[in-house]
């Protein structure tokens, strides 16, 4: 949806689109989408190589969400200190290969949010293609202010939530936040 439809014909003063871009993408994002809009237009970054969010789940049927070689941090740097007036955070999908721990996403995405002090937004919804970390692994990642998206979703997709679970973990989180802060 373009910019002002969604924005300034609707009343709407400023947008945020939620990461459909990777860093390969995100120039061509930003030169059709946010220079050409009326409307203030920000953007969370996929910080993968090659990500276009489509309906049809494009980059996880070609496995790109996947692969550690759709990371490279040092192209992801130099795109957001190129477009750092844009972006406002990262985005990332915790997808991971059948038998591995970790996501290529998710690990770059820390990496980057943390080097440039941005928000992660991380996407929990559920891939019809990938394996998902487990949610709960999620909240111990996670700093303060980060973002947790589409969690509903995700619980009615089967993920089967034990809700004492997560609310003690997400308390536990809290809680070193809190001593975190309480040591400034």
């Amino acid at each position: 949806m373009p910019a002002d439809e969604a924005g300034i014909r609707s009343g709407v003063t400023t947008v945020v689109d939620a990461g459909t871009s990777g860093t390969l993408t995100f120039p061509a994002f930003c030169e059709t989408v946010v220079s050409t809009a009326q409307t203030r237009a920000y953007a969370f970054i996929d910080p993968s190589l090659l990500y276009i969010a489509t309906a049809d789940f494009i980059a996880h049927r070609l496995r790109l969400a996947v692969d550690w070689k759709n990371q490279d941090l040092d192209r992801a740097r130099a795109v957001i200190e190129a477009h750092r007036q844009v972006v406002v955070g990262l985005k990332a999908r915790p997808t991971l290969r059948p038998g591995e721990r970790e996501s290529p996403t998710l690990a770059s995405a820390l990496i980057l949010g943390e080097e440039y002090r941005l928000p992660i937004m991380i996407h929990l919804g559920r891939f019809p293609m990938d394996e998902v970390l487990d949610p709960f692994d999620l909240l111990d990642r996670l700093r303060s202010g980060e973002i947790v998206s589409n969690e509903q979703k995700a619980r009615a997709r089967d993920y089967a939530l034990q809700v004492a679970e997560l609310e003690s973990k997400a308390i536990a989180a809290f809680n070193r936040k809190l001593a975190a802060l309480s040591l400034l």
